[in-house]
């Protein structure tokens, strides 16, 4: 293992409990470990997150994508953030991508774009509103988005 990998490693095992002690209470996750990418289905996976009065409700979509410099980080280390998010009346896709060293960078950029493609054809579905798409990230994220 890398002294990246183990790295980021720790900062997810030290930091989950500080980053999933957030619970609200009106939040749902109706989806759960959905593959979106038909050529990696499963490291390309989602849960959606979402007011329980407002599932069926159309809503922008808020797609969170974690950190962990391309080679760790996983969305359960952003399951309070999603729910917190989710308050704010959108529908959050709290996304996992490809790692480093099984992914390039141009491979996993090609992956999370098929999260775009989801949104299309799930719009329906679950109340998403293709118009109105938010990108955010932190750390490998970040750049992601």
């Amino acid at each position: 293992m890398s002294f990246t990998k183990f790295f980021f490693k720790q900062i997810d095992l030290f930091g989950y409990l500080p980053q999933n002690t957030y619970r609200n209470k009106d939040a749902i996750k109706p989806i759960e470990n959905r593959g979106y990418c038909d050529s990696n289905n499963e490291e390309c996976t989602l849960d959606l997150y979402c007011l329980k009065n407002q599932l069926t409700e159309k809503k922008p979509v808020f797609i969170n994508l974690h950190g962990g410099g391309f080679v760790a980080g996983d969305k359960k280390y952003r399951r309070s953030f999603s729910e917190y998010v989710a308050k704010f009346g959108v529908k959050v896709l709290n996304i996992n991508y490809g790692l480093a060293p099984n992914r390039n960078l141009k491979e996993i950029l090609k992956e999370t774009i098929c999260i775009f493609d989801w949104i299309k054809e799930n719009s329906e579905n679950y109340g998403l509103d293709s118009d109105k798409i938010i990108l955010c990230g932190d750390s490998a994220g970040a750049y992601l988005s």
